[in-house]
């Protein structure tokens, strides 16, 4: 059953992979990436999360004069990390230097390594200070050569050009990057190594993704908007743990113009990060580690539709475009050796095959396990997975452009299309529809597509209230439904004729006869 809501609210999906796009992933053959949590943020609550970050360091440093870190710049609201820099009601004096002008630093506690992959999604002030997003040692942590300082510049900018110098001209819309070796105590090298690339028009006009994979100590790839942009090798070993920092700053090279600079509105003046995330290289071509191998599952597509095997065709190939799960949405998972694993379809009691051949679907028609109804289980975490084909070390793939395409294993890497988000299900029986239990969803999100769809699912007949309010309690919609028959059904909830909605974090309210669910929900423009 499908209901079509007709209210806004936008989001955007959270995959458990890095942003990409096809064809960029750089990770090797055989592994996935596992987000480091401690260095992840979606920004989702009303205030910085202390448990991972600092909010200024004044015992390491409190700023380049002019510009002084003050707690006050920085903000959580509406799913963002904010830094709004202002000019201070009289000048202060520290060590000599005067500092007219607030800026914000936010500072990791935990430090990222080599190997591990970083990124933001920023968007600039429009103001002569920096939007920064960067990495960088304690030189004081280190022992013998490794009392020395590293720093990892992913991305530098500034939103107004003050400087008349010939290099400084493109800073306010492009992507700089740099590698610094400094301080050092030994023979190590030191200097400077960087580069750059232009940004589709101003940094402030919109945001962008800017990440790097700090691959080995003496290779750093740069991505910006998911795509592969340059390389930089470093001035000396990069094998320092280094930490994550988001900061708002002035530049010598970029001096204050005459009126002060800071006559935008706070918004112009604001550096705005959507999140940050932090991701590790970890095996996962090594079998069904972690697959709930004896339970019965259901696999949905980044698009929250579910997997199903349709025993009503011939062969019985697999699909997911069905908005409820069904006894057709389960699979039974069964330990197929060597650390592999193969799927029964409860639609039909027969293994799931994958033939080595050209754009064969996946068909649940075969009685016994053999080579070619073998999966390894590549656990993503967040309960989402990868299915890799033992037929042709292909991933299965379901395409997000082509509704009614059945299930294939043609993908080499794991993107959006090779990510299915599962779970299990309780009291399941081969060949008949499973006792559900209670559920509520919500997806994606985040959402950016205009659409949020809600999967409730009933264990008996009865009413379904939604209701859509902001962070201030305020009831920006409400649709009823009655007498609804048990078992699933969806909500496709048309978010962009909600007029002046914006962008932040929203409570989704379900209400049934027994339950009151209350979800968050993400909307980005």
């Amino acid at each position: 059953m499908l209901w079509v809501l007709v209210f806004c609210a936008i989001q955007h999906t959270t995959l458990a992979q890095p942003y990409f796009q096809s064809g960029q992933d750089p990770k090797p053959s055989g592994k996935v990436w596992q987000k480091v949590n401690n260095l992840s943020d979606e920004f989702n609550g009303s205030s910085l999360d202390l448990n991972k970050w600092k909010n200024t360091d004044p015992s390491r440093w409190i700023g380049r004069a002019p510009g002084i870190f003050k707690q006050n710049t920085v903000s959580v609201a509406n799913g963002e990390l904010r830094i709004t820099n202002y000019k201070l009601a009289q000048s202060e004096w520290h060590n000599g230097n005067e500092y007219t002008h607030a800026g914000g630093m936010v500072r990791s506690k935990n430090a990222g390594q080599p190997g591990w992959y970083y990124e933001a999604r920023m968007k600039a002030s429009k103001t002569f200070m920096s939007s920064t997003f960067w990495l960088i040692n304690f030189r004081n942590e280190g022992s013998g050569c490794d009392v020395r300082v590293t720093e990892l510049d992913i991305q530098e900018c500034v939103g107004v050009v003050t400087s008349s110098q010939g290099w400084t001209q493109s800073f306010d819309e492009s992507m700089h990057s740099n590698t610094h070796s400094r301080n050092v105590t030994c023979s190590t090298p030191t200097g400077s190594n960087g580069n750059s690339t232009a940004t589709s028009g101003k940094v402030y006009a919109g945001y962008h993704v800017y990440g790097a994979w700090w691959k080995s100590p003496t290779e750093v790839q740069f991505f910006l908007d998911g795509n592969h942009v340059y390389t930089i090798t470093p001035p000396a070993d990069f094998d320092i743990g280094q930490y994550l920092n988001m900061v708002t700053e002035t530049y010598d090279w970029n001096p204050v113009p005459a009126d002060g600079g800071m006559n935008g509105t706070w918004d112009e003046r604001t550096t705005r990060y959507s999140w940050v995330r932090t991701w590790k290289l970890v095996d996962g071509g090594s079998g069904g580690s972690g697959a709930p191998v004896g339970q019965t599952i259901w696999l949905k597509n980044t698009e929250g539709n579910y997997v199903w095997a349709h025993a009503g065709q011939a062969n019985a190939p697999l699909y997911s475009n069905s908005a409820t799960m069904g006894g057709w949405g389960q699979f039974v998972v069964e330990d197929a050796g060597g650390g592999l694993i193969a799927l029964k379809a409860n639609a039909n009691g027969k293994y799931v095959v994958a033939e080595n051949t050209t754009n064969r679907p996946l068909e649940a028609d075969r009685t016994a396990i053999g080579a070619w109804e073998k999966f390894t289980w590549v656990d993503l975490g967040n309960n989402q997975v990868a299915l890799k084909a033992n037929a042709n070390n292909l991933y299965v793939q379901a395409r997000l452009d082509a509704t009614n395409d059945p299930l294939q294993a043609r993908a080499s890497t794991i993107q959006s299309w090779e990510t299915f988000t599962w779970g299990t299900v309780s009291g399941a029986r081969m060949g008949q529809e499973a006792t559900v239990e209670h559920k509520i969803s919500a997806y994606p999100n985040p959402t950016n597509i205009g659409k949020l769809y809600v999967d409730v699912v009933l264990p008996e007949a009865g009413d379904v209230d939604l209701e859509l309010i902001n962070l201030a309690g305020q009831q920006l919609l409400t649709q009823h439904f009655e007498n609804l028959p048990k078992g699933g059904h969806t909500a496709t909830l048309e978010l962009d004729n909600i007029a002046n909605l914006q962008q932040g974090v929203y409570l989704l309210r379900v209400v049934t006869d027994d339950k009151t669910s209350t979800l968050r929900v993400k909307i980005n423009r």
